[in-house]
């Protein structure tokens, strides 16, 4: 676990007492799904164009192939929890997406092996399809997110404890990482005096106000 990953566990808490209809968690999620799904499409149009160019046919797959290959992929992202669109920090998420990646199409060459006679593409057309796959997937992550970061219905709004250096610190870094989705839109604080804007964000109360 990175150090900001740390500090945002151990400062920033979920903002449930304040309503906040902006933000859109099952949006958020179909969004990278679809960012995840043009990635895989995009992988396997590469390689299917590039093995047609170097070997003169065009061999497309099957619907039940891309079937397969959707259903697999998906899963495997769902079970990496990639699909948790908040709070990972990018070089986590990186980790994670290109391990899910040849895990995924691990499995595929293994179902190539298995329905030799059923899959209209040859094992070649999928390992590279899989060189695709993760230059372009995290490529589409790592750029996608900390743009729909930006986004009241993407970024999950949360409270910060405290409105000392520290906060102020960890306001700074969220709003510097849109990527990780958290949005500070409040700070809670024992000491009057700092009852202040601290970073754009209002600090309105005491700690007790935040459980309340």
């Amino acid at each position: 676990m990175s150090a900001t990953s740390v500090l945002i566990s151990s400062v920033v808490e979920p903002l449930q007492h304040v309503a906040d209809t902006r933000y859109r968690p099952w949006r958020s999620v179909l969004t990278v799904l679809s960012l995840d799904l043009g990635g895989l499409t995009l992988s396997f149009g590469a390689s299917i164009l590039t093995s047609t160019v170097l070997h003169g046919r065009f061999v497309p797959p099957s619907p039940l192939d891309c079937l397969i290959a959707v259903v697999i992929f998906l899963g495997i992202f769902a079970m990496a929890d990639l699909y948790r669109t908040v709070g990972v920090a990018p070089v986590e998420e990186l980790r994670r997406t290109v391990s899910a990646i040849c895990g995924t199409f691990l499995l595929l060459v293994f179902i190539t092996f298995l329905l030799k006679e059923s899959v209209n593409y040859s094992r070649g057309m999928i390992l590279l399809a899989w060189c695709w796959a993760c230059i372009v997937i995290p490529s589409a992550r790592l750029i996608g997110k900390p743009v729909l970061g930006k986004r009241s219905w993407f970024a999950k709004p949360v409270a910060i404890l405290g409105a000392g250096e520290t906060a102020r610190k960890l306001i700074e870094t969220l709003k510097r990482t849109p990527g990780l989705a958290l949005r500070p839109v409040v700070a809670f604080d024992d000491d009057p005096a700092k009852y202040r804007t601290l970073v754009d964000v209002p600090v309105v109360g005491g700690l007790d106000a935040a459980s309340s």
